[in-house]
């Protein structure tokens, strides 16, 4: 899309709400915040969740639809207009979100298979839920062959599935924004009233109680011990989509009128509260299980994952009379598909967006560019239907998911707030105070989070983290005080230089924001929001990652680690493609323009080439 040609516009405020809680509210919205519930401690996990829905999702969220509704650009060019070397944060949350979609579109494709197998009496898994999902459905091969590589089979259904979805996302992205805007007054509202139907019946079922109790209510405070802030950070992260490209894209098709700041707002919580609801519908159901077989909820069944939604849970329906287990099947399964295709589409149209604002295909439609984007993840998403894919899934979505994600949020934070605020810090301040601030926080929010990674594992509980964060903030007190003395105006005050510094950045991106909002009364954003951005969430998203990777390391015998090496080798290499991406435009910005054209390119992008290629000669 040229610069000079009107930018596309949603057809209401409600078609951009409900696509943007579609593309939140996902499978993991009914089966992984339920089971972190039940795995930390029942209610007690709501502290550390609605502290990271506050202090990270709704600021992360708010970044993402801010700089898409004010740059009016997709990912690419919205950070490429904080910065040309910014762009590569654009390129690697469409490349991990692209790839997402593939495998993700496949778990979309099981849910389609027992929808349609609900239909059948008996239901064709009764009896053999385990067997049916691994051998007639997926065709999993054994360990033997998954270590060779070698693929047999691609699971008929399963492809049948594929090729069904892949043609209905292209037909509704074909239409843009108003096609996704059509259909998602049909998928999102239809799911959540069959959740409130399901969880209306499952209420009134023996052991319902019981249920509830080891879903919500018990509150054992030593469930906020260990790994629970990091799991509830990193669903609040990944529930709400950021870093995919997703809401960059979904806020720049709003106009300046929209009340984007209450928007957000609406978005986190509609998708937080779907997902605590949900976790009654499914956990009621478990508990009437265990009910029934005088066991424990943990006992009955796995409530985890892909096992809780195509095992335990049709097991535990398969019980109810004829008519109802059959009408249950049926709104599970197909809530599930309608949650998951509302998700998948947000991704790709992520990538849509992305290629439409480009000089390169400026003049190729809407249409055209949605079906080369659904060939190619049609094409990939073939993959996983192969025998050996579902192992390949769960290595791809470990990589992406926990690593690529999370280092392309945490760029994304820093974009905001350090990149875009740097020039400002600079006038205001002078170079060598700016520099010394700027570079101090970063050595003392690594040099804080890699000793707290040192010192995980020797010290007991959480005391590394009261050694490691007063060394940080220290770090950082002196180097404040080393770039106050460097200021360029020795007259200036600390509180003067503070007020010049300490927002700079996103101060930027909220004043846009905020001057539009005044002008129509809607919504503005408070200067905490700039606080978090800047401060909080890079750390937060930095000890999440060093958090990760001591995770791996130290916990060697989950399933993870019986995966195939080669595997590993292919989910690493899609890790380091985001990271060349984000890293590699961040080096060769012109790379970017000479390949797929920007806004603002002209001979500079030569020039800047070569001022580039010349620089690295110098070096070595």
């Amino acid at each position: 899309m040229g610069s000079g040609e009107e930018r596309v516009r949603w057809t209401s405020r409600s078609s951009f709400l409900l696509a943007a809680i579609g593309s939140a509210v996902g499978l993991g919205n009914i089966w992984r915040f339920p089971w972190l519930s039940f795995k930390y401690g029942g209610g007690i996990f709501l502290v550390p969740y609605l502290l990271a829905l506050f202090l990270v999702g709704l600021p992360m969220l708010m970044v993402e639809l801010g700089i898409g509704r004010v740059m009016q650009r997709g990912d690419v060019e919205a950070f490429g207009k904080i910065h040309r070397r910014a762009r590569g944060v654009g390129i690697s949350s469409i490349l991990g979100g692209f790839i997402i979609a593939a495998y993700y579109v496949n778990i979309i494709s099981w849910s389609l298979v027992y929808f349609i197998g609900s239909f059948d009496w008996p239901l064709p898994w009764e009896g053999k839920e385990s067997e049916f999902l691994f051998d007639e459905v997926l065709h999993v091969a054994s360990p033997e062959q998954v270590e060779q590589g070698k693929s047999h089979v691609i699971a008929g259904w399963v492809y049948g599935g594929l090729v069904f979805i892949w043609l209905f996302m292209f037909i509704v992205l074909a239409f843009g924004v108003k096609g996704v805007g059509n259909v998602v007054k049909f998928t999102v509202p239809l799911p959540v009233l069959l959740i409130v139907v399901m969880l209306i019946y499952n209420s009134t079922l023996e052991g319902a109680k019981d249920g509830v109790d080891a879903y919500i209510g018990q509150w054992d405070t030593s469930g906020l011990k260990g790994g629970v802030w990091p799991a509830a950070v990193g669903q609040i992260f990944f529930s709400n989509g950021i870093a995919l490209g997703i809401m960059t894209a979904y806020g720049s098709y709003n106009a300046e009128s929209s009340n984007i700041v209450m928007d957000n707002v609406v978005i986190a919580f509609t998708n937080s509260a779907i997902s605590f609801i949900a976790g009654f519908t499914v956990y009621t159901v478990l508990g009437n299980m265990a009910h029934r077989m005088n066991k424990s909820v943990a006992e009955a069944g796995d409530v985890s994952g892909v096992a809780l939604a195509f095992i335990t849970y049709p097991s535990a329906t398969a019980s109810f009379p004829d008519g109802v287990a059959r009408a249950m099947s049926i709104f599970f399964f197909f809530t599930l598909f309608t949650l998951g295709i509302d998700s998948a589409l947000s991704m790709i149209e992520g990538v849509v967006t992305v290629l439409k604002d480009t000089i390169r295909f400026k003049h190729v439609s809407g249409a055209a560019l949605a079906g080369y984007t659904c060939a190619a993840g049609f094409l990939l998403s073939t993959l996983f239907a192969t025998d050996i894919g579902l192992s390949l899934l769960d290595v791809f979505d470990h990589y992406i998911n926990i690593y690529g994600v999370m280092i392309t949020g945490l760029a994304e934070a820093v974009a905001v707030s350090w990149v875009y605020g740097y020039e400002d810090t600079v006038r205001r301040v002078g170079k060598l105070s700016a520099d010394v601030f700027t570079y101090g926080f970063a050595a003392a929010v690594f040099i804080g989070v890699i000793l707290a990674g040192a010192l995980y594992d020797p010290v007991e509980d959480n005391m590394y983290l009261a050694i490691a964060i007063p060394i940080g903030v220290m770090i950082w007190i002196i180097s404040i005080g080393l770039a106050f003395y460097f200021r360029d105006s020795k007259t200036m005050s600390l509180g003067g230089w503070l007020g010049e510094v300490v927002t700079a950045g996103p101060e930027k991106l909220r004043k846009e924001i905020n001057d539009a909002a005044s002008r129509y009364g809607n919504w503005t954003l408070p200067v905490v929001w700039d606080l978090l951005v800047k401060y909080i969430i890079p750390p937060l998203l930095l000890g999440l990652l060093v958090n990760a990777a001591i995770s791996d390391t130290v916990n060697t015998e989950t399933d993870f680690y019986k995966y195939p090496l080669w595997e590993h080798f292919i989910g690493m290499g899609i890790l380091v493609l985001m990271l060349a991406a984000l890293f590699g435009s961040a080096a060769f910005p012109s790379f970017w323009e000479r390949s797929f054209g920007a806004e603002q390119e002209s001979l500079e992008s030569t020039k800047a080439f070569i001022e580039e290629l010349s620089e690295m000669k110098t070096v070595v």
